[in-house]
């Protein structure tokens, strides 16, 4: 199931665009197999950016709730889902000049069957100024937009990219309790 936050301040930022506000667009990506030097489970988090940041997560984020957190600077795009005649086609994820740590995730994921989970957040950044010149910028609390539940399937992964198909989780349609009815379970059956 997906769920989407959208902060009031960023509903103003996107409205109103202003010149010393941006937006940081990221992507989270996790997989039991994605794990850190010490051999603990450790997702994937890349922003639209060219430098990294350390940014603060929400207080319902499945991992690492409110800390803040290193989200490493990388070029990538999302196209929207299609429909055709034949029905509604996946978004594309697509991670340019993917990085030796971040391909060997992926490249470990691409012949398995399990979906990678992806999160994507979006942040306001404002500008800091000395003397009417922006010297930094800022994303302070957490993120204004958020969307779960989304999952990452079909990755194939080169020397310098990476894609894959991404939609949301389509938990909520599979059958329930998933039982087979049949007469030598259920007698009664006529």
């Amino acid at each position: 199931m997906s769920s989407l936050i959208l902060s009031e301040a960023m509903r103003e930022a996107y409205a109103s665009a202003p010149a010393d506000t941006v937006i940081l667009h990221t992507i989270e990506m996790w997989h039991p197999t994605f794990l850190n030097g010490s051999g603990d489970p450790e997702p994937i988090r890349v922003v639209l950016d060219q430098k990294d940041w350390n940014l603060q997560l929400e207080s319902t984020a499945p991992r690492n709730p409110s800390a803040t957190v290193l989200f490493q600077a990388m070029a990538f795009s999302m196209v929207p889902p299609g429909q055709t005649e034949s029905g509604i086609t996946p978004a594309k994820l697509m991670l340019d000049s993917v990085s030796g740590t971040i391909r060997e995730y992926l490249e470990l994921v691409a012949d398995n069957p399990d979906v990678i989970d992806v999160i994507y957040r979006a942040w306001s950044a404002t500008a800091v100024f000395e003397d009417n010149v922006i010297t930094s910028w800022i994303a302070l609390g957490e993120p204004g937009e958020v969307f779960r539940g989304l999952v990452l399937k079909n990755v194939s992964v080169t020397a310098t990219r990476a894609e894959g198909d991404c939609q949301f989780d389509r938990k909520q349609f599979a059958g329930f309790p998933r039982s087979v009815y049949d007469r030598t379970r259920y007698a009664t059956l006529s």
